[in-house]
Protein backbone atom coordinates (compact mmCIF):
# COMPACT_ATOMS: atom_id res chain seq x y z
CA UNK A 1 0.00 0.00 0.00
CA UNK A 2 0.95 3.38 -0.84
CA UNK A 3 1.01 6.06 2.52
CA UNK A 4 -0.51 9.00 2.68
CA UNK A 5 1.38 12.22 2.22
CA UNK A 6 0.57 12.91 5.73
CA UNK A 7 2.52 9.69 6.60
CA UNK A 8 4.69 9.88 4.26
CA UNK A 9 5.93 13.84 5.51
CA UNK A 10 5.79 12.36 9.34
CA UNK A 11 8.40 9.60 8.35
CA UNK A 12 10.45 12.30 7.03
CA UNK A 13 10.44 13.89 10.46
CA UNK A 14 9.30 16.91 9.11
CA UNK A 15 7.76 19.34 11.75
CA UNK A 16 5.88 21.47 9.53
CA UNK A 17 5.51 20.81 6.06
CA UNK A 18 1.98 21.32 5.20
CA UNK A 19 2.45 24.27 2.33
CA UNK A 20 4.75 21.57 0.54
CA UNK A 21 2.50 18.80 0.63
CA UNK A 22 0.23 20.13 -2.95
CA UNK A 23 3.79 20.62 -4.44
CA UNK A 24 5.05 17.53 -3.16
CA UNK A 25 2.36 15.10 -4.54
CA UNK A 26 4.00 13.67 -7.86
CA UNK A 27 6.76 12.62 -5.81
CA UNK A 28 4.65 11.30 -3.10
CA UNK A 29 2.72 9.26 -6.05
CA UNK A 30 4.98 6.18 -6.23
CA UNK A 31 5.44 3.58 -4.09
CA UNK A 32 7.85 4.90 -1.30
CA UNK A 33 8.89 1.42 -0.15
CA UNK A 34 12.51 2.03 -1.30
CA UNK A 35 12.57 5.61 -0.25
CA UNK A 36 14.58 5.97 3.28
CA UNK A 37 15.66 9.30 2.86
CA UNK A 38 14.14 12.55 2.35
CA UNK A 39 16.04 16.23 3.15
CA UNK A 40 13.72 19.48 1.98
CA UNK A 41 14.98 22.68 0.37
CA UNK A 42 14.08 25.35 2.93
CA UNK A 43 11.87 26.94 0.33
CA UNK A 44 10.28 23.62 0.18
CA UNK A 45 10.62 23.78 -3.83
CA UNK A 46 13.19 20.67 -4.27
CA UNK A 47 14.22 17.67 -2.12
CA UNK A 48 17.09 14.97 -2.62
CA UNK A 49 15.44 11.81 -1.97
CA UNK A 50 17.75 8.37 -1.54
CA UNK A 51 15.87 5.48 -3.57
CA UNK A 52 17.89 2.01 -3.37
CA UNK A 53 21.07 3.82 -2.07
CA UNK A 54 21.19 6.36 -4.97
CA UNK A 55 20.30 10.15 -4.44
CA UNK A 56 18.40 12.24 -6.41
CA UNK A 57 17.64 15.97 -6.84
CA UNK A 58 13.77 16.21 -7.35
CA UNK A 59 11.93 19.27 -8.29
CA UNK A 60 8.26 19.45 -6.59
CA UNK A 61 6.29 21.20 -9.01
CA UNK A 62 7.51 18.23 -12.01
CA UNK A 63 8.91 15.62 -9.62
CA UNK A 64 11.32 15.26 -12.31
CA UNK A 65 14.53 13.75 -10.88
CA UNK A 66 18.10 13.91 -11.63
CA UNK A 67 21.23 11.17 -9.91
CA UNK A 68 23.01 12.88 -8.06
CA UNK A 69 26.55 11.83 -5.65
CA UNK A 70 26.43 13.75 -2.39
CA UNK A 71 27.77 12.61 1.12
CA UNK A 72 25.52 11.87 3.83
CA UNK A 73 22.85 14.44 4.56
CA UNK A 74 24.34 15.41 7.99
CA UNK A 75 27.31 16.56 5.84
CA UNK A 76 24.64 19.29 3.66
CA UNK A 77 23.09 22.49 4.12
CA UNK A 78 20.96 23.95 1.74
CA UNK A 79 20.84 27.79 1.08
CA UNK A 80 17.68 29.37 2.07
CA UNK A 81 16.45 29.62 -1.88
CA UNK A 82 16.97 26.42 -2.60
CA UNK A 83 19.48 27.20 -5.29
CA UNK A 84 22.74 25.60 -3.52
CA UNK A 85 23.88 22.93 -1.69
CA UNK A 86 27.30 23.09 0.56
CA UNK A 87 28.81 19.75 1.23
CA UNK A 88 32.09 18.53 2.36
CA UNK A 89 33.88 16.36 0.80
CA UNK A 90 37.44 14.49 0.05
CA UNK A 91 39.53 15.99 -2.82
CA UNK A 92 39.04 14.39 -5.87
CA UNK A 93 42.75 14.77 -6.55
CA UNK A 94 44.51 16.85 -3.58
CA UNK A 95 43.14 13.94 -1.23
CA UNK A 96 42.52 17.22 1.11
CA UNK A 97 39.07 17.82 2.48
CA UNK A 98 36.98 20.55 0.77
CA UNK A 99 33.89 22.67 1.28
CA UNK A 100 31.64 22.56 -2.49
CA UNK A 101 29.21 24.81 -3.03
CA UNK A 102 26.59 22.93 -5.85
CA UNK A 103 24.68 24.70 -8.18
CA UNK A 104 21.27 23.25 -8.39
CA UNK A 105 21.24 25.53 -11.76
CA UNK A 106 23.84 24.89 -13.45
CA UNK A 107 25.22 21.54 -11.47
CA UNK A 108 28.52 23.23 -11.40
CA UNK A 109 30.51 22.46 -8.38
CA UNK A 110 33.33 25.00 -6.60
CA UNK A 111 35.28 24.56 -3.94
CA UNK A 112 35.00 27.34 -1.22
CA UNK A 113 37.99 26.25 0.82
CA UNK A 114 40.49 23.08 1.77
CA UNK A 115 40.77 21.59 5.17
CA UNK A 116 44.59 19.92 5.79
CA UNK A 117 42.65 17.61 8.79
CA UNK A 118 39.54 15.58 7.78
CA UNK A 119 36.46 16.33 9.53
CA UNK A 120 34.49 13.20 10.21
CA UNK A 121 31.70 13.99 12.05
CA UNK A 122 30.13 17.55 11.17
CA UNK A 123 27.18 19.64 11.63
CA UNK A 124 26.56 22.42 9.06
CA UNK A 125 25.05 25.73 9.26
CA UNK A 126 24.55 28.57 6.44
CA UNK A 127 23.65 32.06 7.69
CA UNK A 128 20.43 33.67 6.45
CA UNK A 129 22.49 35.70 4.47
CA UNK A 130 24.27 32.67 2.51
CA UNK A 131 27.38 34.37 2.78
CA UNK A 132 28.68 32.11 5.97
CA UNK A 133 28.77 28.77 6.83
CA UNK A 134 29.46 27.65 10.65
CA UNK A 135 31.08 24.03 10.86
CA UNK A 136 30.92 21.79 13.97
CA UNK A 137 33.56 19.33 13.92
CA UNK A 138 32.31 16.82 16.27
CA UNK A 139 35.16 14.21 14.70
CA UNK A 140 37.21 15.57 17.94
CA UNK A 141 37.03 16.11 21.58
CA UNK A 142 36.56 18.86 22.60
CA UNK A 143 34.82 19.99 19.07
CA UNK A 144 36.06 22.53 17.33
CA UNK A 145 33.90 25.41 15.30
CA UNK A 146 34.75 26.78 11.89
CA UNK A 147 33.22 30.29 9.96
CA UNK A 148 33.50 29.80 6.18
CA UNK A 149 33.60 33.08 4.75
CA UNK A 150 31.70 31.68 1.08
CA UNK A 151 32.50 35.41 -0.87
CA UNK A 152 36.13 35.22 0.47
CA UNK A 153 36.83 31.76 -0.10
CA UNK A 154 38.31 31.91 3.09
CA UNK A 155 37.80 29.68 6.63
CA UNK A 156 38.57 30.48 10.17
CA UNK A 157 38.61 27.71 13.27
CA UNK A 158 37.08 29.99 15.73
CA UNK A 159 37.36 28.01 18.70
CA UNK A 160 37.04 24.28 20.95
CA UNK A 161 34.74 23.97 23.59
CA UNK A 162 33.13 20.47 24.89
CA UNK A 163 29.63 19.06 24.59
CA UNK A 164 28.72 20.84 21.88
CA UNK A 165 25.83 19.60 20.42
CA UNK A 166 24.85 22.00 17.94
CA UNK A 167 25.54 25.57 17.66
CA UNK A 168 24.27 28.75 15.38
CA UNK A 169 24.93 32.40 14.82
CA UNK A 170 23.01 35.46 15.83
CA UNK A 171 21.68 37.31 12.83
CA UNK A 172 24.01 39.97 12.83
CA UNK A 173 26.75 37.34 12.97
CA UNK A 174 28.71 38.88 15.95
CA UNK A 175 27.68 35.94 18.37
CA UNK A 176 27.57 32.02 18.10
CA UNK A 177 25.36 30.16 20.38
CA UNK A 178 25.79 26.60 21.42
Amino acid sequence: AIPTLPETIKHANMADVSPMAPAFSKIFSQSLSKVSDIFFAPNGQYAILTENGKKYLTEAETGKRQKIVFPKYEDLVWSLDGDYLYFLEEGRKSGLQRMTQYSRNSGEEKVIVYFQRAIFEAILHLSDDGKVLLIIDKSTEPASLYLVDIEKKSRERIFDAKNILDANSSPSKKYILY
